[in-house]
């Protein structure tokens, strides 16, 4: 004879409180799966979620969309300027230290050599930032690799552009516009260094504490400073080397010494408003909608691809500023011929506003005197 068993069906409140309490009750499948958070177009390359980061990106998907070949055509040729900056200073550096350096001139070998390591660093680092992940769009790389990639150029850039206006500034005045000791090689060098830790060490510390953003408005407040303050010493330089070599100016001077000065007081006077424009477009990135305190989640996609093609622009142009100052020519260094044009000036400028003794028979000037008064 069959047995027949009651079985009383609970219902889903009543069931889950008759389970024990060591028993666990798994969530809904909605709850306990979501949705992957990043989407990947049909190349499979993943975009970019946003990182814990204080400064505010694109929304990569609809931005990468809407830049179209905009996008490429900044990523590559910019890649190809930083590349061959990067080159063209590896070679140079490889040039300069075939030679013996002389101990007469040791600090102007030594800072010439600081200035080509600084540019193949700061051109390697932005050419293998848009090469592999350009601002982390990809999530090829992990952000904290990308920000230091970027991070470690702004000192590299500022140091070379400072380092070739330090050695203008001492050349246009009779006494040095230094103090002694920020002309030695390693006071220099060490205030480089310390550029370079606080950045890195901003950088690491607002990525695993974002509270500490401050720090990050800190650096860029350095840069804007150092921007104008490099705008207004090139300003001056071109000032002061237009005035003496236009006081000192023969005008029976052959036209390539007019074409040289020229073109230097040209140069420097693209250095000052390169300068000018450096300070301002950081300025701007600092206190506006692409700045740490900035209240949105995302920004705009054109004014962020305009923005980023400004500073990259405004780089390359200092990059050619610095070469064109301090690379090799046929005849020699850049520096030298800066030097050789400065130097000439300011001893035609002694001459000329020099109080010669009558009785003082030795001096060059005095001898040809008394030579063309016996010859009559």
């Amino acid at each position: 004879m069959r047995e027949t068993r009651n079985i009383t069906v609970l219902s889903y409140p009543q069931a889950e409180a008759d389970l024990p309490d060591r028993m666990a009750v798994y969530p809904e499948p909605s709850e306990a799966f979501s949705e992957p958070e990043a989407a990947y177009p049909e190349s499979g390359i993943g975009y970019a979620e946003p990182e814990v980061w204080p400064e505010p990106a694109p929304d990569w998907p609809s931005a990468l969309q809407e830049f179209d070949q905009l996008w490429y055509i900044h990523v590559f040729l910019f890649g190809a300027c930083f590349t061959l900056i990067a080159v063209n200073e590896i070679i140079s550096l490889a040039s300069r230290c075939r030679f013996i350096v002389s101990t007469e001139r040791r600090r102007l070998n030594i800072m010439s050599l600081t200035l080509n390591a600084l540019l193949v660093v700061f051109g390697l680092s932005r050419s293998v930032a848009l090469y592999t992940d350009p601002y982390g769009a990809y999530a090829m790389m992990p952000f904290a690799a990308v920000r230091l990639l970027w991070s470690v150029g702004y000192p590299c850039l500022t140091a070379a552009f400072t380092l070739v206006l330090m050695v203008l500034l001492e050349t246009t005045k009779k006494t040095a516009t230094t103090s002694p000791a920020f002309r030695k090689p390693s006071v220099i060098l060490s205030f480089i260094g310390a550029h370079f830790v606080l950045v890195i060490c901003s950088d690491v510390i607002v990525y695993y504490t974002v509270s500490a953003r401050v720090l990050l408005l800190i650096c860029q407040i350095i840069y804007c400073t150092w921007g104008l303050l490099l705008a207004v010493g090139y300003a001056h330089a071109a000032m002061k080397i237009r005035k003496n070599l236009s006081a000192s100016m023969d005008p029976s001077s052959g036209a390539s010494n007019k074409t040289s000065v020229t073109w230097l007081t040209q140069l420097l006077v693209t250095a000052s408003v390169t300068a000018l424009a450096l300070f301002t477009v950081h300025l701007y990135g600092a206190f506006g909608v692409f700045g740490v305190y900035s209240e949105v989640s995302h920004v705009q996609n054109w004014p962020w691809w305009v923005f980023q093609t400004l500073m990259r622009g405004i780089e390359v142009t200092i990059c050619l500023i610095v070469i064109l100052i301090a690379s090799k020519t046929p005849s020699s260094t850049g520096f030298a011929v800066v030097f050789r044009t400065v130097i000439q000036v300011r001893k035609k400028c002694r001459l000329k506003n020099a109080v010669i003794p009558m009785e003082d028979t030795t001096h060059p000037t005095n001898i040809a005197m008394n030579t063309q008064v016996s010859e009559t």
